[in-house]
C-alpha cells in the first residue's frame, strides 16, 4: 500500500516532473527540424535530472514505433548504470542494457551464472540438434569443447583469486589471463549462435543472457531500447555486428565511432552524459598519450637501431646503400649472388660489381640473405620518411631547413653507438629547459619552435656519455638533427620492433624502449588518419589546432637513472635528460560534436555544476560547442538553460526547502566556534591525553594544519555525541591518513574513558564509545573512513557488500562517514536507510577542512601523474586562449607564453572555480533524497568559508545565473556565507578608506626617512640609529608573535607611533573577514588598501605568499589518498620544517592583516631573507655554531656594518671566505628567478658589485647572488664570473619542494 502524500511532496513532484518537458523539447526539436542538439541539463543535485532523462527516452521510444531510437546512458561509475524501477515496470518492453567491461562480465554474480548457464547450455539435446542443420558436426564439437572449457577456466579463476600465491602482480597478471580468456571462449561461442540461421526465439535462454551481457548491441539492431555504459568503457571498443549478406561479421569500435557510422534516417541517438565534469576528466585522460622520457629512454632505442643496422648507418654505408637499391630494383638477384659464390654459376656483368659488397655483407658479416631483404625495406621506408619532411619544409616555405639525408642520420646514430646516457650541463638545462619542455611538432614531421635547438650540439665523450653543449663540436651534429633523426625513424619502429623480436629480450630496456614507442606512434598515426584538420600544417594556435588535431609534443627533460638521488653516478654539474613523447589527440569536445555533425542525433550534458563555462578545467568549451555547432542561418543546434528552466531550478528548490530543517555553522581553530557544549570538557581532557600525546610522539614534526585536521575530527566526533537530531553525519577532508594513524593509536592506547574498537569486518571501520566522568553516553558511533577501494578492503573476500552496506540505521547507533575530497570523486552517492528501509540523506554535513588541491594546482604525485597533471594544465591554457575565438599566437610561442602573467592568472582563477565546483559538489552529498522532517546541519571551516565567499563573487560577476540553479543546501549555504560576510563587512568603510591612506602616508613618510638615513649612513653623517631600526623591522618574531614584535617596536623608541600602527590592519572588535584589495588616491598617489569582499577589487593574496599551499596539501611525502610517495629528496622535509619553525601559526595573520606596503616591502622580503639566513647556517653548515663553522668551513658573517657602511642594505646578506666576499641579495619575485630578469636589474647588481671592489680593495674577489625563495622550476644561471641568479626551492616531479643548487654553488664552488 502506498504512503498518503502531502501536499508539498505532490508539488514538488509536479514541480519535477516539468523536468521532463527540458528533455522532451530538445528531442522533439531534434525530430521536428531535423538537426542536432546538444542541450545542458544542470538542475540542482535531488532535483530528480537523471529520472526524468530515462523517463524522456522511454517516453521518446514509446511514441515513435516506426523510428529506432537508441538511448545512450554514461556515468563514471558501475553503480550508476541503473534505470528507476518504477520506469522498467511502467515499460517492460523497452530493452535495457550494460555494455559491460571485462571486469563487470567477471563479477562474482555473473561467474555465479555462468555456473549455471554453460553446463545448462550444453546439456540442451534439442539445441544441438536443431543447430547441427547449420554446422558439421565438427564444428558443433569445436564449439561445444570451448563451452565446455569455459567451466575449467572459470574454476581456475576462482582458485586464483582465492589463492594468497605471495606477489600481488603474478595474482594480477593470472586473474587477467584467466578473464580474457574466458572472454574470448563465450564471445567465439556467441559469434558461432549468431551465425547458425535459428531464429532468437528458438535459443536457449541462457544464450540470450549471456548475448545480453556480452554482445548487448547485436540485440538492438532492429529495434530501439536503451544501453548504459561508464565513460571508462565509452573510452574503450565495442563488440558489434554487421551483416555482409552472408553472415553476420563481429566489429569493434569506441562508441562515439559507432554512433557515426549508425545513424541514418531510421536510426537516431540519445545520448546522456552525467556527471558531466568527472566524465571530461576520464575522457581527456584517455586523450593524453604520455611516454616519459624516463620510460621511453630514446637513447637505448637509437643505440639498438646504430648496432642492429649498421649496415646502414657504418662507414661503408654509402655502398651498402647503392647495394641495397640495386637489390631492391632487382628483385632475386640475391638469389643469383648465392647461386654464384655457393656454386660458381656465372652472372651477369652488372652484377660482378656488386658481388663483393655481397660477400662482404654476407660471409664475411654474417647477414643472411633474409636480413638483407628485411634491411631493403626499411631502408626504403627510411627513404620516404625523409622525402616526406622534406616535402613539409617545402610546403612551409622554411627559409633554414634542416638539411636531412642517411648521411644525417649516420651521424646521429653513431653518436649513440653504446650510448649510457644523454648529458646536459646544469647551467646550460636551466637557461633552455623551457625550449625543451614542449617542442610542438605538426604531423610528427614538423618542428615549429626548432630553432633553438639548431643552436645545441651533440658531443660524444670517450666514457659513453652523449653532451648536450653550446660550443660547435667537430661535425656539428645538433639537438635538431637528432630530433628530425627521431622523426625519420618513427614510421619504422613497429618495423624495426618485429624485425628484432628475436633479438632483444622482452625485458631488455631497448626492447621495452622499442615497445612503448612502437604503440604511441600506431595511436597517433591511427588517429591522424581519422582527423581531416591534419591535411595542412597549422601556424596559430586556434580552435582546429586545440580541439580538432592531435598536438604533438616532444619533450627533452631531466631524469635520474645514473643521477638517482640515492646512487648518483653522474657529476653533480651535469644533468641526465631523456626525450620523451606527449600526444593529446583531438579533445573531448571534438568527441561530442563529432557525433552530431550531419544527422539529428540528441546529446544532453548533465550535471548541478555544469554550467559554469568559466570552468576549462573539467569541462567542456561550451562557446566553442556553441560556434561549431551553428547551421548557415547562424542558429546553433547547442542550448543552454533558459529562464523558464531557471525558475523551475528556484521553485523546486523552494519546494524542497520547506520540507528540510537546514542550519548552517562556521567553525575555525578555537574549540568555542564549535558546537560542542557538553562534551567541551571532554574534548579538551581527549585532546591532551591523547591528541597531545599522538603529536608528540610522531617521529616528524606535523605539519599546523595537519594538526587543526585532527582537531576539527575529534571535536566534530564528540560533539555527535551530544546531539541528539543528528543521526548520520558526513564529513570531508583533505587526507584521511592522519585520522587513521590516530585511530590506531588510540585504539592500541585501551583507553577506558574514550572506548575504542576497531571492527572485525573491515579495515577502515571503527567503533567509539564515551564512558567519562564529565559526560558519558549510550551512544556507540560507527566511524567510517571511506577511500576508492573501500568495496575491495572487506577482511571476507567473498564478500558482496559495499560501502552503502554499512549506511543503515541501527539503535543507540551513529554514523560518522568521512572521506577525502579526492575519494569522493566520480559520482559518490552514499545514501541512508533507516530500519524500515527507507532511503534519506544525512542528518548532517561537515566540510572538516578545505581541499586545497585541483587539478590545477598539483599536489604530491607520482611522476606519471605529474607529467599528466602538468599537460592538462597546459590544455586547459590552450582552451583559454581560444575561448572567444582564434587567437594570433603562433604554436611556437606556446612556451614563452607559460610563463607569461597571463598564465599564471589563469591558473589561478581556475584554482579557485574548481574549488568552489568541489564544495558545491560535497555539500551536494547530502541532498539526494527527501524524508519527512529532514534535519540537514552543515558545519563549514574557515577557509573553505572564505573560499566561497571569492568563488560566490566569480559567480555574481561573471554567471550570475547559476547561483540561480544553486540546489537546496547549496543555496542555504550560499545565503549563510553571504549574511556571514555582511557581518564581517569592515564597519564605516567610509571612515576606514581615510584610516588606510593616512596609514599609508605614515609609512611611505617614515620609509622615507629612513632610505635617507641609509644613504647618510654610507657617508657617515647619519643622525639615527638605521641598522637597529632595520633589524627591529625584519625581526623574525613578527611571523610568530605579531602583538609581542609591535610592542618590541613601541618599547625601542625608533619608530613613530603612527608608523608603527601603519603595519597592521588589526582591529579587536572587527570579526574575521577575507581580505580584499581596493584602489585609493591621496595628494596624487595611487595605492591599494585593505578592503572587503563587498567594497574590494581582488582578493589579497597575501596568505599564500607568506605561507604557500603546497605547505597545507602535502606532508611528509604522502599524497592525499595517504599514498606514500617513494624517494624524496631529503631537503623536502627540512623545508617543510622550516617554514614551520619560522611561522608555527599561520592563522596569526587572519587577525593582523599586514597592509600591503608593509606586506610587500618589508614582511614578506624579511621572510624570505629569514629563510635564506636560517637555511644556511641550519642546513648547508648543519646547525653549526659560526665560531665551528670558521674552523671548519672558513665562512663568517659579515656583520660589522660600522667598518664596512657602505655595504648596508647594497646586499641582504654577506659572507667572507678567506679575501672572498659573497654579497646575497634575497629577492621576493613571484616569478621563476632568471626567467625574466631585466638587463637594468643586471646592470645595476652588476654596478654595486663593481663598486664593492672600488671601495674595499681588501676583498680580492666580490660575488653575488640574486636569490629568489622559491619557484616552480630549478632556473639557476651565470650572468658573468661574478653574478649568478637563481632559486632556493623548487618543485620536483612530485610536486615536492626541494633545495635547488644555486646557493651551495654560489659559496663551494670556483668560478668558471
Amino acid at each position: 500500500m502506498q504512503k498518503p502524500k502531502d501536499s508539498l511532496s505532490q508539488q514538488l513532484e509536479s514541480a519535477r516532473s516539468e523536468i521532463l518537458n527540458s528533455y522532451l523539447t530538445a528531442i522533439e526539436d531534434s525530430f521536428r527540424e531535423n538537426r542536432p542538439q546538444l542541450k545542458l541539463i544542470n538542475y540542482g543535485t535531488g532535483s530528480g535530472k537523471t529520472h526524468q532523462l530515462f523517463q524522456a527516452i522511454y517516453q521518446t521510444i514509446e511514441e515513435h514505433p516506426d523510428q529506432q531510437i537508441i538511448g545512450i546512458y554514461i556515468a563514471p561509475l558501475r553503480e550508476h548504470l541503473s534505470v528507476p524501477s518504477s520506469l522498467e515496470s511502467q515499460y517492460p518492453d523497452i530493452p535495457v542494457y550494460k555494455l559491460n567491461s571485462l571486469e563487470m562480465k567477471t563479477t562474482e554474480e555473473n561467474i555465479k551464472f555462468y555456473k549455471q548457464w554453460i553446463p545448462s547450455i550444453l546439456k540442451n539435446k534439442s539445441f544441438w540438434k536443431n543447430i547441427s542443420k547449420a554446422y558439421t558436426h565438427e564444428k558443433i564439437q569445436e564449439n561445444q569443447q570451448k563451452l565446455d572449457k569455459v567451466k575449467n577456466v572459470i574454476s581456475r579463476l576462482e582458485f586464483i583469486q582465492k589463492t594468497d600465491f605471495g606477489n600481488e602482480e603474478f595474482n594480477s597478471s593470472e586473474t587477467t589471463k584467466a578473464i580474457r580468456e574466458l572472454n574470448n571462449l563465450v564471445e567465439s561461442f556467441l559469434e558461432f549462435i549468431i551465425n547458425c540461421k535459428l531464429a532468437q526465439e528458438s535459443w536457449p535462454i541462457e544464450c540470450l543472457k549471456l548475448i545480453k551481457i556480452f554482445f548487448p548491441l547485436y540485440l538492438l539492431q532492429d529495434k530501439s531500447g536503451i544501453v548504459m555504459l561508464t565513460y571508462d568503457k565509452f573510452e574503450t571498443r565495442i563488440p558489434y555486428f554487421i551483416h555482409n549478406s552472408k553472415k553476420w561479421v563481429k566489429k569493434s569500435s569506441y562508441l562515439d565511432k559507432y554512433v557515426i557510422q549508425e545513424t541514418n534516417d531510421s536510426k537516431r541517438f540519445i545520448l546522456a552524459f552525467d556527471e558531466q565534469e568527472d566524465g571530461y576528466e576520464i575522457i581527456l585522460d584517455e586523450k593524453i598519450d604520455i611516454i616519459s622520457p624516463q620510460k621511453l629512454a630514446i637513447n637505448n632505442a637509437l643505440s639498438s637501431i646504430n648496432r642492429e643496422f649498421s649496415i646502414l648507418f657504418s662507414i661503408q654505408s654509402d655502398e651498402n646503400r647503392k647495394f641495397l637499391n640495386f637489390i631492391e630494383k632487382n628483385k632475386g638477384v640475391l638469389y643469383e649472388f648465392q647461386e654464384h659464390f655457393e656454386k660458381n654459376k656465372a652472372i651477369e656483368e652488372e652484377l660482378q660489381q656488386f658481388a663483393p659488397i655481397y660477400r662482404r655483407l654476407t660471409y664475411e658479416e654474417g647477414n643472411s640473405i633474409n636480413f638483407l631483404e628485411k634491411v631493403v625495406a626499411i631502408k626504403k621506408g627510411l627513404g620516404e620518411s625523409i622525402e616526406e619532411i622534406i616535402n613539409i619544409f617545402d610546403i612551409y616555405d622554411e627559409e633554414n631547413p634542416i638539411l636531412l639525408n642517411f648521411e644525417i642520420l649516420s651521424r646521429v646514430f653513431s653518436k649513440f653507438e653504446n650510448n649510457r646516457s644523454l648529458l646536459i650541463p646544469q647551467t646550460l638545462y636551466n637557461q633552455i629547459s623551457d625550449e625543451l619542455m614542449n617542442i610542438f611538432s605538426y604531423n610528427n614531421l614538423y618542428i615549429y619552435n626548432i630553432e633553438p635547438l639548431k643552436k645545441l650540439f651533440l658531443a660524444k665523450a670517450s666514457g659513453g656519455h652523449v653532451q648536450i653543449t653550446k660550443e660547435e663540436v667537430s661535425d656539428n651534429t645538433s639537438v635538431a638533427e637528432l630530433i628530425y633523426a627521431i622523426l625519420a625513424v618513427r614510421p619504422q619502429i613497429k618495423n624495426i620492433e618485429d624485425f628484432l623480436a628475436n633479438v632483444l629480450d622482452a625485458e631488455d630496456s631497448q626492447s621495452r624502449s622499442l615497445d612503448i614507442w612502437s604503440k604511441q606512434i600506431a595511436r597517433v598515426q591511427k588517429a591522424s588518419e581519422e582527423i581531416i584538420a591534419q591535411n595542412q600544417p597549422l601556424k596559430y594556435l586556434n580552435r582546429t589546432y586545440v580541439y580538432e588535431s592531435y598536438k604533438s609534443i616532444i619533450n627533452i627533460k631531466e631524469i635520474s637513472r645514473y643521477q638517482d638521488s640515492k646512487n648518483n653516478l653522474i657529476d653533480h654539474l651535469l644533468r641526465e635528460v631523456s626525450i620523451g613523447s606527449t600526444a593529446i589527440l583531438t579533445s573531448p569536445e571534438y568527441k561530442i560534436k563529432s557525433m552530431l555533425v550531419n544527422n539529428s542525433n540528441v546529446i544532453f550534458i548533465i550535471s548541478a555544476t555544469g554550467g559554469i563555462f568559466g570552468d576549462l578545467s573539467t569541462s567542456y568549451d561550451m562557446r566553442y560547442l556553441e560556434d561549431n555547432l551553428r547551421d548557415e542561418s547562424g542558429q546553433s543546434s547547442f542550448k543552454r538553460m533558459i529562464e523558464e528552466e531557471v525558475l523551475l531550478c528556484e521553485e523546486i528548490r523552494n519546494e524542497r526547502e520547506a520540507k528540510r530543517q537546514i542550519t548552517v555553522n562556521f567553525f575555525n581553530t578555537n574549540l568555542s566556534s564549535f558546537a560542542n557544549y557538553k562534551t567541551q570538557e571532554v574534548v579538551q581532557q581527549f585532546e591532551k591525553k591523547i591528541l597531545k600525546e599522538f603529536i608528540g610522539s610522531d617521529d616528524n614534526w606535523l605539519s599546523n594544519y595537519k594538526i587543526q585536521e585532527l582537531n576539527n575530527f575529534t571535536r566534530l566526533l564528540f560533539y555527535l555525541f551530544e546531539d541528539d537530531s543528528i543521526q548520520e553525519t558526513i564529513a570531508f577532508t583533505q587526507t584521511l591518513r592522519w585520522i587513521k594513524k590516530l585511530l590506531d593509536y588510540w585504539k592500541a592506547l585501551h583507553h577506558a574513558n574514550f572506548v575504542f574498537e576497531a571492527s572485525s569486518d573491515h579495515s577502515n571501520i571503527y567503533y567509539v564509545k564515551m564512558n567519562h566522568k564529565k559526560y558519558h553516553s549510550n551512544i556507540r558511533i560507527k566511524l567510517i573512513l571511506y577511500e576508492a577501494s573501500f568495496n575491495k578492503n572487506y577482511y571476507d573476500k567473498t564478500t558482496q557488500k559495499t560501502y552503502l552496506d554499512e549506511l543503515v540505521e541501527e539503535k543507540d547507533q551513529k554514523i560518522f562517514f568521512i572521506s577525502a575530497y579526492q575519494s569522493a570523486a566520480k559520482g559518490l552517492n552514499p545514501i541512508i536507510k533507516n530500519p524500515n528501509g527507507d532511503e534519506k540523506d544525512f542528518d548532517s554535513l561537515a566540510l572538516l577542512m578545505d581541499s586545497y588541491y585541483t587539478v590545477m594546482k598539483p599536489s604530491l604525485k607520482k611522476s606519471v601523474n605529474s607529467e599528466k597533471s602538468t599537460t592538462r594544465y597546459h590544455f586547459a591554457l590552450m582552451k583559454s586562449i581560444v575561448h572567444l575565438g582564434d587567437s594570433n599566437l603562433e604554436i611556437k610561442d606556446f612556451n614563452k607564453y607559460l610563463s607569461q602573467p597571463e598564465a599564471g592568472v589563469f591558473q589561478d582563477q581556475q584554482h579557485q572555480i574548481l574549488l568552489g565546483k568541489q564544495i558545491l559538489q560535497a555539500i551536494g552529498r547530502s541532498e539526494r533524497r527527501d524524508f519527512p522532517n529532514q534535519v540537514v546541519k552543515i558545519f563549514i571551516n574557515e577557509e573553505t568559508r572564505k573560499n566561497l565567499v571569492n568563488f560566490y563573487r566569480y559567480l555574481e560577476r561573471e554567471e550570475p545565473n547559476e547561483i540561480r540553479k544553486f540546489s537546496v543546501n547549496n543555496h542555504k549555504v550560499y545565503l549563510s556565507v553571504q549574511e556571514e560576510e555582511k557581518k564581517r563587512g569592515i564597519t564605516d568603510y567610509e571612515e576606514h578608506v581615510y584610516d588606510e591612506n593616512d596609514a599609508f602616508m605614515a609609512f611611505q613618510e617614515f620609509r622615507e626617512k629612513m632610505l635617507d638615513e641609509i644613504e647618510k649612513f654610507h657617508h657617515n653623517q647619519n643622525t639615527f640609529d638605521i641598522t637597529k631600526a632595520w633589524d627591529a623591522l625584519r625581526d623574525p618574531i613578527v611571523f610568530k608573535e605579531p602583538d609581542s614584535y609591535l610592542k618590541k617596536l613601541r618599547d625601542s623608541g625608533l619608530f613613530p607611533d603612527e608608523f608603527i600602527e601603519s603595519l597592521f590592519y588589526h582591529k579587536s572588535q572587527q570579526p574575521e573577514f577575507t581580505p580584499y584589495l581596493a584602489s585609493s588616491e591621496e595628494y596624487g598617489k595611487k595605492f591599494q588598501i585593505i578592503s572587503d569582499s563587498i567594497n574590494g577589487e581582488k582578493i589579497y593574496l597575501y596568505e599564500k605568499r607568506l605561507y604557500p599551499e603546497y605547505l597545507k596539501t602535502n606532508v611528509r611525502g604522502y599524497d592525499l589518498e595517504g599514498n606514500e610517495i617513494s624517494s624524496l629528496n631529503s631537503s623536502t622535509d627540512s623545508i617543510y620544517k622550516l617554514y614551520n619553525d619560522l611561522i608555527p601559526q599561520p592563522d596569526i595573520f587572519n587577525t593582523y592583516i599586514p597592509r600591503p606596503h608593509f606586506f610587500y616591502d618589508v614582511l614578506y622580503p624579511s621572510l624570505t631573507e629569514n629563510f635564506t639566513e636560517r637555511w644556511i647556517e641550519d642546513e648547508i653548515f648543519k646547525g653549526k655554531d659560526w665560531k665551528v663553522i670558521k674552523n671548519f668551513y672558513g665562512f663568517e658573517r659579515l656583520l660589522d656594518f660600522k667598518k664596512y657602511n657602505k655595504l648596508y642594505e647594497r646586499f641582504d646578506l654577506y659572507y667572507i671566505k678567506e679575501n672572498t666576499l659573497f654579497c646575497i641579495d634575497v629577492k621576493a619575485w613571484s616569478v621563476a628567478s632568471g626567467n625574466r630578469l631585466s638587463k637594468q636589474t643586471l646592470e645595476k647588481t652588476q654596478n654595486k658589485l663593481n663598486a664593492i671592489i672600488v671601495d674595499y680593495p681588501e676583498f680580492s674577489n666580490v660575488r653575488g647572488l640574486l636569490l629568489n625563495l622559491h619557484a616552480s622550476q630549478e632556473k639557476n644561471q651565470q650572468h658573468s664570473a661574478t653574478l649568478c641568479s637563481g632559486n632556493l626551492i623548487y618543485f620536483d616531479e612530485h610536486n615536492s619542494p626541494v633545495e635547488s643548487k644555486i646557493l651551495r654553488d654560489f659559496l663551494f664552488q670556483k668560478v668558471k
